[in-house]
């Protein structure tokens, strides 16, 4: 069993008792990426990350985080902010995880 098994059993605990049927057919979404997720490899995921299905996502936390730290001119931000397309188009997310873990 793995972190996104046990996931998707959490909101099926959740769902179980949920009566308002917004909040059911979310937690049955949640409950299908988490089984989706469950049943993938690693490299599965990696391939996923490579899709740039989320690289959007990636480049806003970038942002977050250039505009959020304190002491870094505009001109820094903005360096940050452009230097992220350039890396999620550069390495793998196999190699972006290793390097995560590695440093």
């Amino acid at each position: 069993m793995n972190g996104y098994k046990l996931q998707a059993d959490s909101y099926r605990a959740f769902l179980s008792k949920e009566t308002d049927e917004a909040t059911r057919a979310d937690l049955e979404a949640q409950i299908r990426i988490f089984e989706f997720l469950a049943s993938c490899t690693d490299k599965d995921i990696q391939r996923l990350y490579n899709s740039s299905a989320f690289n959007t996502i990636t480049k806003g936390y970038m942002a977050i985080a250039a505009d959020t730290l304190e002491g870094l001119t505009d001109e820094q931000r903005s360096s940050l902010k452009g230097k992220i397309t350039a890396l999620l188009d550069r390495y793998t997310a196999g190699e972006a995880e290793a390097y995560y873990y590695n440093h």
